[in-house]
């Protein structure tokens, strides 16, 4: 691994590209929402692309490629997953015994780094790329999730927006203002679930504590979706019934859904319905299978597509060219084509951003996609076959039970649902798909 003289923040300066105070800001806005130093730089508009690949290229020791001139082979970019080369913005390039070469636009970048070793247990050997190409290789050697989609049109990669450059989208996510953290009490509660000796009083006293939340929780709780055993009539009762875990998950959800209250136009377009209704059928397909505990099943199914109004919420110029009524597979290619990656991608990093349960963030992540879902396959694939079941009812399918086993036949075997409770299931939700 690469090693530099200095931090990248005093290089920086010290090549006149940034000054003292930039770098502050960038370190400032680092301990406030994350993010890397030069990523911080850029989105805050104090360092160009340009100039800092251009500074990179200058430093004594680190290696530069043109990805342009490369053919990278297939079993090369196999050994790093498409998830993995998007979130860490790299690409692999060659292997030769144990070592791994890696196009990256930030080679110092040592997370990236440990994280790849760790994940291929190869020794990374990271050469310097531009972003522009990283993304370029990345649209035309990985497909996109959910029917390997062509990336290619008419023979030409797919152009990425020129302002999500240089991991923008993460950087735009983490720097939006309009987008405020979720409520402490979202923090709260996920802390105390850390300690055995947290009682369900002591987490009901938490939410109590925030009336709105508190408020949220006790409809929910009686709300036909859930549909429990018994009328709730306090918060205590509330998480008694529901349990640490689900409580915890039904929190955080609600507590997203508050954030989107004002995303304008898109909010209005019935995107919440949607978002219950698929909640709905998903707490019919857990009860199918036998489980009581089903507000976790909720959670995941109303925040699946969350990333949806994050580019509706940050670009809605350019996502009005998106018809969200669109087949899946259609929807998920026009966002590549506009952001250069999907909803589910950048709904998941929303959710890690504000610290969302893992099997959340997992449905989010993968809800296209349960062959590749690992932490949480069940709760991934009750939200994808609960998507796909409402998608059959919708489009009038005539026979909804062929429908869901040839769009996702894995989640559905995972579920070990048969085409019996399919029908049945079908006929649950019979009355609010059609809504």
């Amino acid at each position: 691994m690469l090693k530099y003289r200095g931090r990248i923040g005093e290089e920086l300066v010290d090549a006149g590209l940034v000054t003292q105070a930039h770098v502050e800001a960038a370190l400032s806005m680092q301990r406030e929402k994350g993010g890397k130093t030069v990523e911080n730089l850029v989105a805050l508009g104090f360092l160009s692309v340009e100039g800092f690949v251009k500074f990179q290229k200058s430093r004594p020791g680190m290696p530069s490629l043109d990805l342009g001139n490369y053919s990278l082979p297939a079993d090369v970019i196999s050994l790093i997953p498409r998830e993995f080369a998007i979130k860490h913005q790299l690409i692999p390039i060659d292997k030769m015994g144990k070592a791994l070469t890696v196009g990256m636009s930030f080679p110092l970048d040592e997370t990236a780094l440990r994280s790849l070793q760790e994940l291929t247990g190869l020794c990374p050997r990271p050469v310097l790329c531009s972003i522009d190409d990283i993304r370029a290789a990345i649209q035309k050697y990985y497909s996109p999730p959910s029917k390997n989609l062509d990336v290619l049109r008419n023979g030409k990669d797919v152009e990425l927006a020129a302002d999500l450059r240089l991991g923008a989208l993460p950087a735009m996510i983490r720097g939006i203002d309009s987008l405020p953290g979720l409520p402490e009490t979202v923090r709260t509660v996920r802390e105390a679930l850390g300690d055995d000796s947290i009682s369900v009083g002591d987490i009901a006293a938490v939410i109590r504590r925030d009336p709105p939340v508190a408020a949220k929780l006790i409809g929910v709780a009686n709300s036909a979706a859930l549909a429990l055993s018994q009328r709730v009539e306090s918060v205590d009762m509330a998480v008694g019934i529901l349990g640490l875990r689900e409580t915890y998950a039904l929190v955080a959800s609600l507590a997203v859904r508050e954030q989107f209250r004002e995303c304008g136009e898109y909010f209005k377009i019935q995107f919440w319905e949607d978002s219950q209704n698929c909640a709905t059928a998903a707490v019919a397909v857990t009860r199918a299978r036998g489980q009581r505990q089903t507000a976790t099943a909720y959670s995941a199914a109303l925040l699946q597509d969350i990333g949806c109004l994050l580019f509706a919420t940050l670009k809605p110029e350019q996502y009005r060219q998106v018809d969200p009524s669109m087949e899946d597979e259609a929807l998920l290619s026009a966002e590549y084509e506009i952001f250069g990656m999907a909803h589910p991608e950048a709904g998941f990093l929303l959710a890690e951003s504000w610290n969302l349960p893992e099997d959340l963030c997992e449905a989010i992540r993968f809800h296209h996609d349960f062959p590749l879902a690992k932490r949480a396959p069940q709760l991934v694939a009750t939200v994808q076959v609960a998507h796909t079941l409402l998608a059959a009812r919708r489009g009038n399918a005539d026979n909804v039970a062929l429908f869901a086993a040839e769009r996702c036949p894995e989640a559905i075997r995972c579920l070990g649902l048969s085409t019996e409770v399919l029908m049945a299931l079908c006929g649950v939700i019979h009355g609010f798909a059609a809504a």
